[in-house]
């Protein structure tokens, strides 16, 4: 409107922005819509009461000129000649900066409880919103009251605002929760690792967690055989029923430095209609717990052995003393696990430490030490 060559090309565009009433209803529908108020955009009457006016404003302003006196040549162009009708002005001002200050009230009240990319989303928007009603404010209806000549920047202030507000719509949009963004959620953060390979045991897909636990990353991984992290023997090997499912099995798991941990595997078909699409294999590692098990087993074996041990020293004939100290220097040293074991007597008034028997598990030979004089040994004897 404002670059046309002639009143006519002018005054066509005049008319054709007599759509612009519609704009803050539909604004304010976006926000109701990003700030979760369903409800109130299901009430008909609502919708109706919304777009009445605008209906009666873009109505009036198309068929006549009750909200304009035509055109004037201003240094920036074609501009619009507001109508003498103050009553008719007013009430379309109200309703539409109504609407706005609505909007923007609604908005603000969602931003200060929201997090994330709702907060950011919504903070698009009010500044989209808060563009428009301050620029056209200033220029539609303070400055002229002040008889300051400037162009009204209602239209370019609304495309500037709906830059901001699609901006924030389209790159921060919400989308709703379906069970395709729930199941990519929890396979995505799943404390277990998840294998997904084709029907020739192919790698698909590793979750975070194996990739993590592998040490692979996933450009390196995908489209290899499933033999380079988990074994082809065993219950999931090639002599596997190939449509059957297993559960909770142990075996290895191959990692990207040459070493292999245990992990409980469970192994289930992907289907659909019943044609096999995939296999998927879910694993835990179970390296802590086996080395809990391994220490267990360990201390329940030497206990036993130790039990064994006191019930053998126990039956043990003392008549011939020298043969029960070696086998008692060697029995300990052997179930404790210690290298050298030694026996050693006092003499009758304790002045000198004798040596019986020394148990040396290395070389598996029994010696005899040097005595110790008492007085020559203070601080130990």
């Amino acid at each position: 409107m404002r670059q046309s060559e002639t009143l006519s090309a002018a005054y066509f565009w005049l008319k054709a922005s007599s759509l612009w009433p519609f704009l803050m209803p539909i604004l304010l529908i976006i926000v109701l819509e990003v700030t979760k108020r369903i409800n109130i955009l299901k009430n008909k009457i609502f919708i109706i009461l919304l777009f009445t006016p605008s209906i009666i404003i873009f109505l009036i302003s198309f068929l006549t000129n009750q909200l304009n006196n035509g055109l004037v040549l201003k240094y920036w162009g074609w501009n619009e000649v507001l109508s003498t009708n103050i009553l008719l002005l007013s009430l379309t001002s109200i309703w539409i900066i109504s609407l706005g200050i609505a909007t923007i009230i609604i908005g603000y009240t969602y931003y200060r409880k929201s997090i994330g990319m709702e907060k950011v989303q919504i903070l698009y928007i009010l500044t989209g919103l808060t563009v428009v009603l301050i620029l056209s404010l200033i220029t539609e209806l303070i400055l002229p009251v002040f008889s300051i000549n400037f162009p009204e920047l209602t239209y370019t202030s609304a495309s500037l605002g709906l830059i901001f507000i699609s901006y924030g719509v389209a790159n921060y949009r919400l989308p709703s929760l379906t069970p395709t963004i729930a199941a990519n959620e929890i396979v995505a953060n799943i404390s277990n690792f998840m294998v997904i390979t084709d029907c020739s045991k192919h790698i698909n897909y590793i979750n975070p967690v194996g990739l993590k636990l592998l040490g692979y990353n996933e450009n390196e991984i995908i489209g290899s055989d499933l033999n380079i992290i988990i074994p082809l023997d065993g219950v999931i090997g090639s002599k596997e029923p190939y449509n059957q499912n297993i559960e909770d099995f142990e075996t290895l798991l191959k990692l990207k430095n040459g070493f292999s941990i245990p992990i409980l595997l469970s192994k289930s078909f992907i289907s659909k209609k019943s044609n096999i699409m995939g296999i998927l294999y879910v694993g835990t590692d179970i390296s802590e717990r086996k080395a809990i098990e391994n220490k267990k087993r360990a201390v329940t074996k030497q206990t036993i052995k130790r039990q064994n041990v006191l019930l053998e020293l126990y039956k043990e004939a003392f008549s011939i003393l020298e043969t029960t100290l070696k086998h008692l220097t060697e029995t300990v040293s052997k179930t404790l696990n210690i290298d050298r074991v030694s026996l050693w007597f006092f003499n009758e008034d304790k002045s000198i430490l004798n040596c019986s028997d020394l148990y040396k598990l290395n070389n598996n030979i029994h010696e005899k030490e040097s005595n110790w004089n008492a007085k020559d040994y203070p601080i130990y004897i």
